[in-house]
């Protein structure tokens, strides 16, 4: 979030990691500088729960570098395995439809209904779950193509946001999804 006005991410799908890791760099600080409303030059991964700072800045040089942790470093290593499109050989549509999109949507929306009335530390866990049923949606539709795609990324992004702003929970929209 360098402004007010962005949220930008990308998911650890594919070998595409690498090289959106130094766009998004170059395009926060760019946000950051530019924009009314800035927030932070920084890039942070999401990892069990919280937030991890990739941008490391030097105050002396006034410079900036992006240093993954070795947890992430080794996973974005260990996305070699790919497809002919650039993606991961996983399982075909057919395996990874039905029972587990149906679960994971189940398991979203329960944990997101009662939000209004729950901890802020239960937006960790609505969070999880949501980015786990935006991944599963992409699993099927890689082109984002389909509107249940499309509604499980807005869910991720607004639990995302509710999550790193520090919001307390409310009724939304997203909750029913």
């Amino acid at each position: 979030m360098p402004s007010r006005h962005n949220l930008v991410y990308h998911p650890i799908a594919d070998g595409t990691v690498v090289d959106a890791v130094n766009s998004l760099a170059a395009y926060t600080l760019g946000a950051f500088e530019d924009g009314p409303g800035a927030l932070s030059p920084r890039v942070y991964w999401w990892y069990r729960g919280g937030l991890k700072s990739l941008t490391v800045i030097d105050e002396d040089t006034r410079s900036f570098s992006i240093q993954p942790p070795p947890r992430l470093l080794s996973l974005m290593k260990g996305l070699v395995r790919l497809d002919r499109a650039g993606r991961l050989a996983t399982r075909t549509a057919d395996e990874a439809a039905a029972p587990g999109l149906a679960e994971l949507a189940r398991a979203t929306a329960e944990s997101t209904a009662g939000l209004s009335q729950a901890r802020t530390a239960d937006l960790g866990s609505a969070f999880d779950a949501a980015v786990a049923h935006a991944h599963a949606r992409c699993a099927t539709d890689p082109r984002a193509a389909h509107i249940d795609t499309w509604n499980a990324w807005a869910a991720a992004v607004q639990l995302g946001s509710a999550l790193f702003t520090g919001a307390q929970p409310q009724a939304a929209d997203w909750a029913r999804t």
